[in-house]
């Protein structure tokens, strides 16, 4: 099933099935009680998994065209812009170099002042003027 479009209040409801409402009041619960609840749902011992339930119906929520166009927009206009920003104040203008800073900014929420100031140090006292030892650094 394909949700007609953005304001299809069943999207939810038919990726989830009977998982829906449970999604729903875990969106509204507590960050402390969003990671119990993430606990309860991951398996391995490294919890680097979820339970198969939940996997196929985070899948199936996935492939929706709206919900692909969501994780783009949300991609290109906090991420993508922030790694633009990042990469430009580190010189890291590289399709590399902005890589790495889009990484750091979905990982880390990109690069503080303060880290900006810790990296122009390190690069001058290394002297590192390549790309690739920017990078490294």
């Amino acid at each position: 099933m394909e949700a007609a479009d953005a304001h299809d209040p069943e999207i939810v409801t038919n990726a989830f099935g009977s998982l829906a409402d449970e999604l729903r009041g875990i969106m509204n619960a507590s960050s402390q009680e969003q990671e119990k609840w993430a606990n309860r749902i991951s398996i391995g011992s490294d919890r680097t998994a979820i339970k198969r339930d939940w996997r196929d119906a985070f899948d199936r929520f996935g492939s929706y065209p709206y919900v692909q166009k969501l994780q783009v927009e949300r991609a290109r206009n906090k991420y993508w812009n922030m790694a633009k920003a990042d990469g430009e104040a580190l010189r890291l203008t590289s399709d590399m170099g902005y890589a790495l800073c889009f990484d750091i900014a979905v990982q880390n929420g990109g690069v503080s002042k303060r880290e900006e100031e810790l990296f122009k140090d390190q690069t001058r006292y290394e002297r590192a003027s390549s790309a690739t030892d920017r990078r490294k650094v």
